[in-house]
């Protein structure tokens, strides 16, 4: 197999196959062959073998665990990235299963195992997130698996393909926004703030529970709308200056304002509140907090 460059530049690839054959004295006198153009298949190859590098690549740049649990030996076996993952030398015999499990979180080994036997009864992948030993690392991590049967000519399961992804990074940033809203509720609650948006284009209101207690009104009225806030809860000693001030304040877009008031609670008592407002455009829409 070798490869010719034509006059207009062009590159084929051709496998030539050729015979000596000897004349009457028994010495060769002449060859006879055949050239077979392999240039379609060549680069046929060439284009998956690329594909297939470019996807090993893009597997281990985004960290993705590729494993196959074979159903006969009860072994698993992973990729560079899996075996990083899990902390474990690379054998070509593949890691036994009952081993893997023993580094399952013991609350989430029920769901990997209903995880495998539902892949088995079925032809669907499925999915599972479940937390795994970190070894040498400390602590756990939590891995989003999918999986899907490998099943013979007669629909037996042969094996189990499926990649997982390292989702630690992610919980510990959702586990520290939570923490931190956490506190911060509990600074509000501590110092009787109250905190409330409202997307002004969509008209859509939040209020906390804070903001609940400061106006007496029950979670079950939910967050009233502008007009309702200003009618019901302003004090009406109040309410004519406060609207005033708050619709100007919206026609011109002011990026802050504060105002004291009064607001009216039940039997006709008055609470003093002062409040803070910052208004943003986010995706086209005008929202206040």
């Amino acid at each position: 197999r070798y490869r010719i460059v034509r006059p207009d530049g062009g590159v084929r690839h051709l496998l030539s196959r050729y015979e000596v054959c000897q004349g009457a004295d028994g010495r060769p006198d002449r060859m006879v062959g055949v050239m077979v153009d392999e240039t379609e298949t060549v680069e046929s190859f060439e284009s998956e073998r690329r594909a297939s590098q470019y996807l090993g690549r893009a597997i281990e740049l985004a960290s993705i665990s590729v494993w196959r649990i074979d159903e006969a030996s009860q072994r698993i076996h992973f990729n560079r990235v899996g075996l990083d993952l899990v902390g474990m030398a690379p054998d070509p015999d593949g890691i036994r299963l009952d081993r893997m499990r023993e580094l399952v979180h013991p609350d989430d080994v029920s769901a990997v195992v209903q995880a495998g036997e539902e892949a088995r009864r079925t032809d669907q992948v499925v999915d599972v997130i479940a937390r795994y030993a970190a070894p040498g690392r400390g602590g756990w991590r939590t891995f989003l698996t999918r999986r899907l049967a490998e099943r013979d000519d007669q629909g037996r399961v042969t094996g189990m393909a499926g990649v997982s992804l390292d989702l630690s990074a992610l919980m510990d940033e959702r586990e520290g926004a939570d923490d931190l809203a956490r506190r911060a509720r509990l600074v509000s609650e501590t110092i009787g703030v109250g905190f409330w948006s409202r997307d002004n284009d969509a008209g859509t209101v939040y209020w906390d529970a804070q903001m609940m207690r400061i106006h007496r009104r029950t979670p079950e009225e939910g967050a009233p709308t502008l007009d309702e806030w200003i009618g019901r809860h302003v004090h009406p000693a109040d309410r004519n200056w406060v609207e005033t001030n708050l619709r100007r304040a919206m026609a011109a877009w002011e990026p802050r304002s504060e105002a004291t008031f009064r607001i009216a609670t039940a039997h006709d008592s008055e609470r003093w509140v002062r409040t803070w407002t910052r208004r943003v455009v986010r995706n086209g829409h005008r929202q206040s907090f």
